[in-house]
């Protein structure tokens, strides 16, 4: 039909697609139609093409067409170094002795200037006499673990497979293919062997990353596409491939309100954030130490999920703090924590999966060369980190955010972890009692006792505030003190940060079994 034509033209107009023109492609009896159709992302990559005279099945035509991939080539790589190879360095110490020996009255009477030019000009011309400058092409990184004789059966191997095939022989075809499965097999074990030599002496401390970077055990730094493109081409191609529609004009974008009504009739009362609300907040912030970043701060509505959607982010009034107007988020990054608008921590777990997941597929690339302690290791520095941090905040985790965590690890409880992390917190900020603003809000409901023998003991009863959300509920404050109340004695009345850490661990895995 007409509206399907001009549907799939339209399609391909906009997508900025190139349609080949094999004209019509499907046959009946009654009538010839366009139907099968092959789309190519740009006309210049279009060699050869044809259909076949004859249908080819069902009333369909044979569609053929080559498409050219121009493969670019690598860039070249050079090093200029000096080659001491073949150096004479008693030699090369004679001259230099002889280039720079001046005598004492043209050192004090010289310009520093000059003797700098000197020195270097000395040391220059001797260098290029005994160890010239060479310009080296970088091959790549050499398999250190193919020796050579492993270089002469791959040669030999190769020999025999192009032998095998030009002949036909399917007795040599067959030979070749068990000598190539038994090279594999001597590929795998010298590369393993060398692995774990290079792992035995991997010296320890901080330049045990950049080793295991350098055997490719472990990923680098993911590069940007601007060090393979030039910026000027990648601005080109994607200003072809977006959509080539006109922008709408501002009559159309006011008529959609008239056009769509509905259902549901709600409306929210807003009040301007003046000006002593906004002197609040800085003052709030600058009695804590901290510092208003305009270029960094965004606003963000919190609520439920249902008031979340009746909410029309258009009608909400600007929030302009010194001439800056604050952009509206659903979510947004603060010290690593993925905070959305409604409260909940998916978005946080997702982006905390996908990093537990490379993190284990990176180790799981060479797990049958890692010894028992490069194991814990690696598993201490890259997976364990990313469930420890900011346990104590993350106390309304759901149950479906734990489970989907615990399968990833597969190894401790999660929920036992970020008890762990909150009561010791919480030991921390009783001994110190800093931050204020946090310490501030715990209560003693006895308030007649000695506050210093009650902070010696940790044997504090804290009320617990009034609250009719769950939000509130599942806050830190009353989280912990609920927790506090359950923890033994012994361990509550733990004198210092190390015993209270061990009896708590001891405790909280009791408590798992």
């Amino acid at each position: 039909t007409n509206w399907s034509s001009n549907h799939l033209n339209t399609f391909i107009l906009e997508s900025s697609l190139f349609c080949i023109p094999f004209n019509a492609t499907h046959h009946t009896e009654r009538s010839d139609s366009w139907l099968d159709v092959i789309l190519l992302d740009d006309q210049s990559k279009l060699g050869n093409y044809f259909k076949s005279d004859a249908l080819f099945i069902a009333g369909h035509d044979y569609l053929y067409c080559e498409y050219q991939i121009d493969l670019p080539k690598p860039v070249e790589k050079f090093i200029v170094y000096r080659n001491f190879k073949n150096c004479d360095h008693t030699a090369l110490s004679m001259s230099l002795v002889n280039a720079l020996c001046l005598g004492f009255d043209v050192l004090n009477n010289i310009d520093p200037n000059e003797l700098l030019e000197f020195f270097l000009k000395g040391v220059l011309d001797a260098l290029d006499d005994y160890a010239p400058v060479v310009k080296c092409k970088i091959n790549g990184n050499s398999n250190c673990w193919i020796t050579r004789d492993l270089k002469n059966k791959c040669r030999e191997c190769d020999k025999l497979y192009k032998l095998a095939k030009r002949t036909g022989d399917q007795i040599m075809l067959k030979h070749f293919r068990i000598r190539r499965k038994e090279l594999k097999i001597e590929l795998n074990h010298a590369r393993e062997t060398y692995l774990k030599n290079a792992l035995v002496n991997l010296p320890t401390g901080r330049t045990v990353w950049s080793g295991l970077k350098h055997l490719g055990l472990i990923k680098g730094k993911q590069s940007s596409p601007l060090n393979y493109f030039d910026p000027n081409v990648l601005n080109d191609y994607y200003a072809i491939i977006v959509r080539q529609h006109e922008p709408c004009n501002v009559e159309f974008l006011d008529s959609l309100f008239t056009l769509y009504s509905s259902k549901v009739h709600c409306s929210f009362d807003w009040s301007m954030v003046d000006i002593v609300d906004v002197t609040k907040a800085l003052n709030w912030t600058a009695e804590r130490g901290l510092k208003l970043n305009l270029n960094e701060t965004v606003a963000m509505i919190i609520g439920s999920n249902g008031r979340l959607r009746k909410l029309d982010v258009n009608s909400i009034p600007p929030i302009v703090v010194d001439g800056i107007a604050l952009p509206y988020v659903n979510s947004t990054k603060c010290l690593g924590l993925h905070i959305s608008n409604n409260l909940s921590w998916k978005l946080h777990v997702s982006y905390t999966i996908k990093k537990i997941n490379s993190a284990i597929h990176s180790l799981k690339v060479r797990k049958n060369i890692f010894t028992q302690e490069i194991r814990k290791l690696l598993i201490s520095a890259t997976v364990l980190p990313l469930i420890d941090y900011c346990s104590a905040v993350l106390i309304d985790y759901t149950a479906e955010n734990d489970l989907i965590l615990q399968r990833a690890i597969n190894i401790l409880n999660v929920m036992t972890i970020r008890t762990y992390f909150i009561a010791t917190y919480f030991f921390k900020l009783l001994q110190i009692d800093k931050p204020t603003y946090l310490s501030e809000q715990f209560i003693d409901i006895d308030s007649r006792r000695s506050q210093g023998l009650a902070l010696k003991s940790n044997n504090v009863n804290f009320e617990i505030p009034h609250f009719t959300s769950n939000y509130y509920e599942n806050s830190f404050v009353i989280t912990v003190i609920r927790l506090w109340q359950t923890l033994p004695p012994d361990i509550i009345g733990a004198y210092s940060i190390e015993v209270f850490k061990t009896k708590l661990l001891n405790y909280l895995m009791e408590q798992e079994t």
